[in-house]
């Protein structure tokens, strides 16, 4: 059993409403399934999206996305044995997969998702993966939030608005009211400590999700992120889904603003609840928690990376 390590962790806490204390515990489950999707093109050419970093540059597509898309499907029909397990790539990554209807109106009368949907859609699945280029906002004009890019352009249909290729997680996702509980956003400021701060990742939670694994600042795409994620599945599959994060994704290294910060959020009403699940809950025991707004921030004390404040 990993001993937990408090000494290089802490746990921001927030509270936004009064909710009882419920009983922890694990519900019954049938069988378990997974989904994981990978985005390596970008360009309007063909349907596909298009993506920009920063520099009003063409976003890189490097194989690697689709790497650790496979390195998370294999270990979840291998290590954790899930009786489903999905894989989707490139143009398969169609935003109308990860849009919760009720939050994306485009015409009166007129909503675009279909996230339930099982096998193509996200919240069928206990566990959703992502690979693919991402950004954060945590300003007043941009709003604080993640987004995520994919792989299918929908043009705009007689009135109506497109469909928008970049989803964030305060405007577009939902996941949680049908069944999925853990979600890993392998991607740059997926789990950003300014857009938490700020309440940005609140709706895209309810019902029984309750983790959200991602990167505080730059990920670096690298064939020793794979081993790392690799090494994280190989570990997990009966406890440490949070524990094990920050040691094998985490790296701290010599200078300033170069390191890679792996981050967490869980939710759930009371400290005790999302503490057990924290420390106690893996991919073949999926501790849930009731819906909540509050959650809990982990990182590893003084991770700098580039693109995120110090933690």
């Amino acid at each position: 059993m990993r001993i937990p390590r408090f000494d290089l962790l802490k746990n921001l806490r927030r509270w936004k409403l009064a909710i009882p204390i419920l009983l922890l515990g694990s519900p019954a489950q049938a069988e378990y399934e997974s989904v994981a999707h990978a985005v390596r093109y970008y360009g309007w050419e063909e349907g596909r999206c298009g993506c920009f970093d920063e520099i009003n540059k063409p976003c890189t597509e490097p194989a690697i996305w689709e790497t650790y898309a496979a390195t998370f499907d294999n270990r979840m029909t291998t290590t954790m044995a899930y009786e489903q397990t999905e894989k989707y790539l490139n143009m398969s990554v169609d935003p109308f997969d990860f849009v919760d209807p009720a939050l994306n109106v485009l015409g009166p009368g007129v909503t675009y998702g279909a996230d339930a949907d099982d096998p193509y859609g996200t919240d069928f699945a206990d566990v959703i993966f992502y690979a693919g280029h991402g950004n954060h906002a945590c300003n007043s004009t941009e709003g604080w939030n993640f987004e995520l890019a994919t792989g299918q352009q929908h043009p705009a249909q007689p009135g109506q608005q497109a469909q928008s290729c970049w989803l964030r997680t305060d405007k577009h996702l939902r996941w949680g009211d049908e069944d999925a509980n853990v979600a890993i956003l392998f991607s740059c400021s997926s789990v950003q400590h300014c857009v938490w701060d700020a309440y940005g990742y609140d709706a895209m939670a309810t019902g029984q999700f309750n983790v959200l694994l991602g990167f505080h600042g730059t990920m670096l795409l690298s064939s020793a992120n794979n081993t790392r994620l690799d090494g994280y599945l190989a570990g997990t599959k009966t406890e440490g889904i949070i524990d094990d994060w920050f040691d094998e994704i985490t790296q701290i290294k010599s200078g300033a603003d170069n390191d890679e910060c792996g981050t967490a959020i869980v939710f759930g009403p009371t400290k005790a609840e999302r503490d057990n699940v924290a420390l106690h809950a893996g991919y073949r025991d999926l501790i849930t928690t009731p819906t909540s707004n509050n959650s809990s921030f982990w990182y590893i004390d003084g991770c700098d990376p580039h693109d995120g404040e110090a933690l």
